[in-house]
């Protein structure tokens, strides 16, 4: 066995901590697969690396139709959570955030790196949208450039009730390394309580094999400064296995956490997806 692969089999911290939940998948990305199929896949998939929950996100790819993800919470309503996609720049935001709220969404994602306008996040006239957000509690996700980031960060300080969730840790560039200024971009995001992170696909984002240690600096930087309650497990399933097992996802996070407390790693691997998501074990 070796090195990297005594790692990826080590990397199991269900085996001797807490449940490990995944707050970054999607189903509904295949057109030619059977409707529901990609959900039990993920199930059969969460089953055979220990995870117990997942949060499945609308991939953008599918433009704003959440029926996948709605349909797997409906045949799974124990195993996930759902992430919807609004139209926020749409003639009705409220509405659509009302129905996908009222169809079991526990939060919206908004994809800003396909967004040029994202400066708009911050018009006065989506106060109303922001606020119905923050009084249902749903999670406000945000797949964000590093230059978009600062404008998550003035959200966040004008709607300090809203839960913010950056995914992918705001795209780190490995060859930029985690002192550039991309990355503090990310980092000064800390400053708002209000904001917690998601680790990056390992797969995609970095440019070394199992365990990724490319990855370790960004993930302990980020531990650093937002602190192991603000930080979450997420896989970006099924993307994340185009080049490695699911069980691989988890590997450099787990090398960022070495020295960290079974607290600590429970929260980063599970606890702090039941507290932001309001799920109960």
């Amino acid at each position: 066995m070796t090195e990297a692969q005594g790692v990826i089999e080590s990397a199991r911290p269900w085996r001797a901590g807490g449940p490990v939940n995944d707050a970054h998948t999607h189903v509904g990305m295949a057109a030619d697969v059977r409707p529901g199929s990609e959900a039990e896949a993920l199930v059969q998939a969460m089953d055979d690396a220990g995870v117990g929950r997942a949060a499945i996100i609308t991939p953008s790819t599918v433009n704003g139709d959440n029926s996948a993800t709605f349909d797997a919470l409906r045949a799974f309503p124990s195993r996930f959570v759902a992430i919807a996609l609004v139209n926020w720049a749409g003639p009705e935001p409220l509405r659509a955030a009302d129905d996908a709220i009222a169809a079991g969404a526990s939060g919206i994602r908004f994809n800003l790196v396909s967004e040029p306008a994202s400066e708009l996040l911050l018009d006065g006239a989506l106060d109303r949208f922001w606020c119905l957000l923050a009084e249902h509690g749903t999670v406000v996700l945000f797949h964000a450039h590093p230059h978009q980031l600062a404008l998550v960060g003035r959200l966040a300080q004008r709607h300090p009730r809203l839960t913010i969730l950056v995914d992918h840790l705001g795209r780190p560039d490995v060859a930029a390394g985690p002192e550039s200024e991309d990355f503090a971009a990310l980092l000064r995001l800390a400053s708002s309580p209000n904001v917690s992170v998601k680790t990056p696909n390992s797969s995609f984002f970095s440019a070394a094999p199992p365990p990724h240690v490319d990855l370790v600096p960004f993930l302990e930087a980020a531990l650093r400064n937002f602190g192991a309650a603000r930080v979450l497990w997420g896989s970006d399933w099924p993307v994340c296995t185009l080049g490695e097992l699911y069980s691989a996802a988890i590997s450099p996070t787990d090398v960022a956490l070495a020295s960290a407390t079974q607290a600590e790693r429970d929260a980063v691997f599970g606890g702090n997806f039941n507290r932001i998501f309001s799920y109960q074990n």
